[in-house]
């Protein structure tokens, strides 16, 4: 890992994007305020991805805002790390707060996640990302509200606040573009309670592979599962239920992507009476 952080701190240059077959249809309409890119947590390959939609989309459609799914309240963090020089010590006070090093390590403080988050820092150096933007409920608990609800009014705020397009990292359940039945009732996911004819939402599929992230069984890598296969490529989705506006098949596997930082995770069983 720490070869790893030497690379991010060696890095001077915003990312170059690599083309992607459908992702122009992604933002289309010029009247799209938010692209919503739904993940797994815990891989290697659906930041990388989403960043790289980012280059392209701020190459289409001029600069843009990204939301990711951070507690609004980590804000000043984000905020000072974007300004800085992405060095060991600006690395450090990013790292320090309590969501890097909450034992629930869901892989949203993943290496991926950091490196994710240093490629955003040289693009908005580079004018290409006007900010980085936490839209999840604050880490402090004061926001009671229902949690998707709270999501998706951070992302209208945000829209409305900040000029041209918001691409939005989150858990692709909270991307999700239908009411979702549930044991307490029905569901409003984030991305159903925005305009329809204002936000895109699509789901990452990797060709199985892994993931890191936290299950009844403790925070580890987890096996993916089979999932579809196929040239990498954005097209609508067009399952039964169609749960998304498209699906972004990368033809390929994922990798787990592990806490950016180590010892950390609580890898004990969260319910014993329910591990395996």
């Amino acid at each position: 890992m720490l070869a790893a952080l030497a690379l991010l701190a060696a890095s001077t240059a915003a990312p170059q994007c690599q083309p992607v077959n459908g992702a122009a249809t992604l933002w289309a309409r010029r009247d799209t305020r938010w692209v919503i890119v739904g993940e797994m947590h815990g891989t290697n390959e659906t930041p990388d991805a989403f960043v790289n939609l980012v280059c392209l989309a701020s190459r289409a459609r001029g600069p843009v805002t990204v939301a990711i799914e951070y507690p609004a309240d980590m804000q000043p963090v984000l905020d000072a790390w974007l300004e800085s020089d992405g060095r060991e010590a600006a690395r450090a006070a990013l790292l320090a707060g309590p969501f890097w090093r909450n034992p629930m390590q869901d892989g949203r403080t993943s290496v991926a996640f950091l490196r994710m988050l240093d490629r955003l820092r040289l693009m908005h150096r580079a004018g290409r990302v006007l900010s980085v933007r936490g839209f999840d409920v604050p880490w402090d608990g004061s926001d009671k509200r229902d949690r998707n609800a709270a999501m998706a009014d951070r992302l209208t705020k945000i829209a409305d606040t900040t000029p041209g397009l918001t691409m939005v990292l989150v858990g692709n359940y909270h991307a999700i573009v239908r009411e979702m039945p549930s044991p307490r009732g029905p569901v409003r996911p984030a991305a159903s309670l925005l305009p329809a004819d204002k936000r895109v939402a699509v789901d990452v599929a990797g060709a199985g592979g892994s993931m890191w992230n936290c299950q009844m069984e403790g925070c580890h890598l987890y096996d993916y599962g089979p999932q579809p296969t196929g040239p990498a490529a954005i097209a609508p989705d067009t399952t039964p239920d169609r749960r998304y506006d498209a699906i972004y098949t990368l033809g390929k596997p994922f990798t787990g992507a592990e806490p950016a930082v180590p010892g950390i995770a609580d890898t004990k069983p969260l319910n014993p009476a329910n591990a395996k």
